[in-house]
């Protein structure tokens, strides 16, 4: 049996988590998942675009809350199962000629809902939650929900989830 809900972080989110001081935002939503028993899990390549900019700015207090995922079992690894999936997502969004990124760019968003993809198989609902939901709203084709960072501050006050509708 499959369970029920599970969240996907983005970049934008994990950073947010990660920072040196969590605000009061942070807090309010992460009790609120923690209440409704909603595990949290992270892209190796949301690790990555993250890690990379911590670097950059010698930020070594974030990079230890980073390197705390990693000892968990919530980091979802890059693997040849991603990659095949990735690939095939991409050719797709450009067929319909909705790309996230230019041709030449790795596609962090594309690559990151490939792995959201694979946790369909372990759970009935997989959310992603990000401060890109224009961007991410366009993998909902996939079965995938987007919840925007600024909706889940809210949503978590009222113990409710409004997920991001794509504008046609």
């Amino acid at each position: 049996m499959k369970s029920k809900r599970i969240i996907l972080l983005d970049t934008g989110v994990l950073g947010k988590i990660c920072h040196k001081k969590l605000d009061n935002n942070i807090t309010k939503v992460l009790n609120y998942l923690q209440q409704e028993k909603i595990g949290l899990r992270v892209a190796e390549i949301s690790d990555y675009e993250l890690r990379r900019n911590f670097l950059l700015e010698s930020l070594d207090k974030s990079i230890g809350k980073l390197n705390k995922f990693r000892k968990t079992d919530r980091l979802l690894f890059f693997d040849t199962e991603t990659m095949i999936i990735a690939s095939e997502i991409w050719a797709e969004i450009r067929k319909q000629g909705n790309p996230t990124e230019n041709k030449d760019s790795l596609d962090g968003d594309v690559i990151l809902a490939a792995q959201a993809c694979q946790l369909k198989e372990y759970y009935e609902e997989v959310i992603i939650l990000t401060t890109n939901a224009k961007d991410i709203a366009k993998f909902n084709y996939l079965g995938l929900k987007t919840w925007d960072w600024k909706q889940a501050v809210i949503d978590s006050e009222y113990q409710e989830f409004n997920f991001y509708q794509a504008k046609l």
